[in-house]
């Protein structure tokens, strides 16, 4: 599960989606005592840290956009968003 080099959070940093199915079919099976708990902890782990690295990089944008004079700046929800969308199609 915590493994430097093969687990779950590597498996999402890098989308291998089989390897995630068979993880997640492994410990949903019964007699397996917290089923899928700890994959849950990790994946709210990831989803923090990919939201937290996509607010940040938006905000250097329109960071950069400001001080070049292009854009005035004004975060509202609809704009953090945007910056979400953006980043999952990166």
């Amino acid at each position: 599960m915590h493994h430097p080099t093969s687990g779950l959070l590597v498996l999402l940093q890098e989308g291998r989606c089989d390897d995630l199915r068979r993880m997640f079919q492994l410990f949903t099976r019964s007699g397996v005592a917290l089923q899928e708990q700890p994959m849950v902890e990790v994946f709210e782990i990831f989803v923090d840290a990919e939201g937290a690295k996509a607010l940040a990089t938006r905000r250097a944008e329109l960071a950069a956009e400001e001080a070049a004079g292009k854009k005035e700046v004004c975060w509202t929800q609809s704009s953090q968003r945007e910056a979400f969308r953006k980043a999952a199609h990166r």
